[in-house]
Parts: structure tokens; sequence; C-alpha cells
């Protein structure tokens, strides 16, 4: 009897050893074990939160295509019935050839000519390097309003039709 008397009071000695040390640790222990664990937390976890959320950020207001600028080719102008090219006003023309360039163009391409442009107001006809008119004094850029965009598409089928399987 005196035995499990002895054997039940190790029990419960061991039993409030270990209860103590989580009511009443010893500090020095606790602190040396969570001081790298809480700066880990405190400090580097708000950092990638941060940095994952401007990630998230930037990935969101990405463009899901790409515009970009392109030149249209040269276009043969038209004739009347009188064969006479009837040029359109501010459009870059070439007299030699007889085509029609986009609207930046100043030199031909094929001959090296300069181009000449039709003003809209009066119709006389100047150099396109020149910004204003010398008939009527009409002052303008040649293209700053029609320019052509295309749009690529980062993703999605190929252009033309359905995907060949």
């Amino acid at each position: 009897m005196d035995d499990l008397k002895t054997g039940l009071e190790g029990l419960f000695q061991t039993f409030i050893d270990l209860t103590s040390k989580l009511i009443l640790p010893d500090w020095n222990d606790v602190v040396t074990l969570l001081l790298p664990l809480a700066l880990l937390l405190g400090l580097v976890g708000p950092i990638l939160t941060i940095l994952v959320l401007y990630w998230a950020y930037q990935t969101a207001r990405r463009p899901r295509f790409r515009v970009r600028a392109t030149e249209t080719a040269a276009v043969a102008v038209s004739r009347d019935e009188a064969g006479q090219p009837v040029v359109p006003a501010n459009v870059p023309y070439c007299s030699r050839d007889g085509l029609l360039y986009p609207a930046r163009t100043a030199k031909c391409p094929a001959c090296g000519d300069e181009l000449t442009v039709r003003c809209p107001v009066d119709g006389t006809l100047r150099t396109a390097r020149l910004e204003t008119c010398s008939a009527c004094g009409t002052r303008y850029v040649l293209g700053a309003a029609d320019t052509a965009l295309t749009v690529r598409r980062v993703g999605g089928p190929p252009e033309g039709g359905a995907a060949v399987a």
C-alpha cells in the first residue's frame, strides 16, 4: 500500500512540475525561443504581404493587349474622267508615281521626290514639309488626328479564324 501511495505522490508531483512549467514558465527560455519567431512574423510577414499585394495590383492593372500605331501602305490615287488625279486634302501625294502616302510621310520612298499636299481650305498645293499654306495662311500638322491603330492580343486563338486542331 505504501508503494502505491508513493507511486501516486510521484505521479502527482510530476504532474505539478509539468503544469508549473506551463503556468509559470522560465521567461529567459521563452524569450530566446520566441523572439526570432516574433521578428519573423512581425517584420518579414508584413513586408512580404505588401510585396504580394503590390504584385497583384500591378498584374490587375496591366493591359491585356498592346496598341501599336501602324503606317498604312502607299495607295494609288484615283483619277477622274479626264485622267487627272483626284487628291484628297491633307494627304501627301507623289505626282511622279501617282501614289498617296501615310500622313506623316514627307518624301517618296520610291523616287525620293518631296511629296505635295492639297490645302483643305483653298485647294492649293504645297510641299508636305511646310506646316502653313502660303496662299491662305492655314496652319496644320499632317497626321495629327488620323493615325491607324492595330490591336495585338497577347492570348487567345490566332487571327484569321478558328484555331487549327
